[in-house]
Protein backbone atom coordinates (compact mmCIF):
# COMPACT_ATOMS: atom_id res chain seq x y z
CA UNK A 1 0.00 0.00 0.00
CA UNK A 2 1.38 3.38 -1.02
CA UNK A 3 1.26 6.08 1.71
CA UNK A 4 2.89 8.84 -0.31
CA UNK A 5 1.22 12.09 -1.40
CA UNK A 6 2.53 14.95 -3.50
CA UNK A 7 4.25 17.54 -1.32
CA UNK A 8 2.04 20.47 -0.27
CA UNK A 9 1.73 22.84 2.67
CA UNK A 10 -1.25 20.87 3.88
CA UNK A 11 0.73 17.64 4.35
CA UNK A 12 4.10 18.92 5.63
CA UNK A 13 4.16 17.35 9.09
CA UNK A 14 0.38 16.88 9.00
CA UNK A 15 -0.38 20.58 8.42
CA UNK A 16 1.93 21.96 11.09
CA UNK A 17 3.42 24.53 8.71
CA UNK A 18 -0.05 26.03 8.18
CA UNK A 19 -0.77 25.95 11.92
CA UNK A 20 2.43 27.87 12.60
CA UNK A 21 1.55 30.50 9.98
CA UNK A 22 -1.91 30.88 11.53
CA UNK A 23 -0.31 31.28 14.97
CA UNK A 24 1.95 34.06 13.68
CA UNK A 25 -0.99 35.70 11.88
CA UNK A 26 -2.85 35.88 15.18
CA UNK A 27 0.13 37.65 16.78
CA UNK A 28 0.12 40.16 13.91
CA UNK A 29 -3.61 40.82 14.31
CA UNK A 30 -3.20 41.40 18.06
CA UNK A 31 -0.34 43.79 17.32
CA UNK A 32 -2.51 45.64 14.77
CA UNK A 33 -5.17 46.45 17.37
CA UNK A 34 -2.64 47.42 20.07
CA UNK A 35 -3.05 51.18 20.55
CA UNK A 36 0.54 51.41 21.80
CA UNK A 37 1.90 50.66 18.31
CA UNK A 38 2.09 52.72 15.12
CA UNK A 39 -1.04 51.95 13.10
CA UNK A 40 0.74 52.49 9.78
CA UNK A 41 3.80 50.35 10.54
CA UNK A 42 3.90 47.26 8.34
CA UNK A 43 3.68 43.83 9.90
CA UNK A 44 4.79 40.68 8.12
CA UNK A 45 4.39 36.94 8.43
CA UNK A 46 7.06 34.80 6.81
CA UNK A 47 7.09 31.06 6.23
CA UNK A 48 10.56 29.80 5.46
CA UNK A 49 10.85 26.30 4.02
CA UNK A 50 14.30 24.76 3.68
CA UNK A 51 14.90 21.65 1.56
CA UNK A 52 18.28 19.90 1.63
CA UNK A 53 18.62 16.91 -0.72
CA UNK A 54 20.87 13.93 -0.04
CA UNK A 55 23.88 13.27 -2.24
CA UNK A 56 21.88 10.64 -4.14
CA UNK A 57 19.06 13.14 -4.57
CA UNK A 58 16.41 10.55 -3.93
CA UNK A 59 15.42 12.08 -0.54
CA UNK A 60 15.64 15.45 1.15
CA UNK A 61 15.37 16.89 4.62
CA UNK A 62 12.71 19.57 4.90
CA UNK A 63 12.39 22.12 7.69
CA UNK A 64 10.03 25.04 8.13
CA UNK A 65 9.72 28.07 10.35
CA UNK A 66 7.02 30.73 10.58
CA UNK A 67 7.93 34.14 11.98
CA UNK A 68 6.16 37.45 12.48
CA UNK A 69 7.62 40.93 12.37
CA UNK A 70 5.51 43.19 14.55
CA UNK A 71 5.34 46.94 14.98
CA UNK A 72 7.28 48.02 18.06
CA UNK A 73 5.63 49.88 20.91
CA UNK A 74 5.34 53.61 20.26
CA UNK A 75 7.93 55.75 21.99
CA UNK A 76 6.67 57.39 25.16
CA UNK A 77 7.43 61.05 25.80
CA UNK A 78 7.30 63.33 28.79
CA UNK A 79 8.92 66.55 29.90
CA UNK A 80 11.28 67.01 32.82
CA UNK A 81 12.46 70.15 34.54
CA UNK A 82 16.15 70.43 35.39
CA UNK A 83 17.50 72.82 37.97
CA UNK A 84 20.95 74.42 37.63
CA UNK A 85 22.11 72.05 40.39
CA UNK A 86 21.33 69.06 38.18
CA UNK A 87 18.17 67.88 39.94
CA UNK A 88 15.30 66.77 37.72
CA UNK A 89 11.56 67.04 38.36
CA UNK A 90 8.52 65.64 36.58
CA UNK A 91 5.24 67.54 36.59
CA UNK A 92 2.55 65.02 37.49
CA UNK A 93 -0.35 67.39 36.74
CA UNK A 94 -2.29 66.59 33.58
CA UNK A 95 -2.28 70.19 32.35
CA UNK A 96 -0.18 73.13 33.42
CA UNK A 97 -0.55 76.85 33.06
CA UNK A 98 1.79 79.71 33.84
CA UNK A 99 0.15 79.94 37.27
CA UNK A 100 1.31 76.40 38.07
CA UNK A 101 4.96 77.46 38.26
CA UNK A 102 6.87 79.31 40.93
CA UNK A 103 10.34 80.71 41.03
CA UNK A 104 12.69 78.70 43.18
CA UNK A 105 15.83 80.40 44.48
CA UNK A 106 18.56 78.05 45.72
CA UNK A 107 21.24 78.89 48.30
CA UNK A 108 23.49 80.39 45.59
CA UNK A 109 20.75 82.74 44.40
CA UNK A 110 20.03 80.83 41.18
CA UNK A 111 16.40 81.26 40.11
CA UNK A 112 14.60 78.33 38.48
CA UNK A 113 10.97 78.16 37.30
CA UNK A 114 9.55 74.96 38.76
CA UNK A 115 6.15 73.33 39.15
CA UNK A 116 4.47 74.38 42.40
CA UNK A 117 4.06 70.86 43.77
CA UNK A 118 7.76 70.01 43.27
CA UNK A 119 9.53 73.02 44.84
CA UNK A 120 10.27 71.41 48.20
CA UNK A 121 13.68 69.72 48.42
Amino acid sequence: MNNFESLSLENIRDGEAIQRVNFELQKVLENCIDLNTDAKAPRTVTLKIKIIPTAERDKAAISFQATATLAPDSAGEDQIYISPKGKAFVNTAKQTSFDDFVEHVDEDGVVTKMPKERTAE
